[in-house]
């Protein structure tokens, strides 16, 4: 079996939001897989970077320039470099079948406290998600909790009748 041709996989990666930086796309991916397990998802966050080739594309869909450092705000510089890496998040389930890169960023040689930055700031979101959807469902094991507590405390109409 071959892969696509080119000009396909262009046409795929361009119906989806996948600029650099958090990907939406991908936490409301593992937000439907939470809602859908009754148990917490247990997942590794995987970081590596990757060379790529340093250049400067016209990009059509954003019109402007792509290949500069892009980090989500969190690196600003005077002068824009151009990328010699994409540095890519990567949650993995420890408990189903599933990777999902869940952001990335064009780097040029980023340094600790950069990367720290950037680790904590992905951490923090997908934390966020995860906390959500556990409240989501505590609201509902408490809401039924207490709609059993209540129906177990009102008296019953057989046993007043009877009396």
């Amino acid at each position: 079996m071959s892969l696509p041709h080119p000009a396909m996989l262009r046409t795929w990666v361009s119906t989806a939001n996948c600029f650099p930086g958090f990907l939406d796309e991908s936490h409301a991916y593992i937000k439907s897989i939470a809602e859908q397990q009754e148990t917490a998802l247990d997942c590794a966050l995987i970081i590596d970077s990757m060379s790529i080739r340093k250049q400067i594309l016209w990009d059509k869909s954003r019109s402007k320039y792509a290949g500069y450092v892009e980090c989500a705000g969190i690196v600003e510089g005077s002068e824009p470099s151009v990328a010699s890496e994409a540095l890519v998040f990567l949650l993995v389930s420890m408990s189903m079948k599933f990777k999902v890169p869940i952001a990335y960023f064009f780097v040029d040689k980023i340094n600790s406290a950069v990367l720290s930055q950037l680790i904590n700031v992905c951490l923090t979101i997908t934390f966020k998600m995860s906390e959500r959807h556990k409240r989501r469902k505590t609201k509902a094991l408490v809401d039924k909790h207490m709609l059993d507590l209540q129906e177990a405390s009102e008296p019953s109409t057989e046993s007043s009748s009877h009396e």
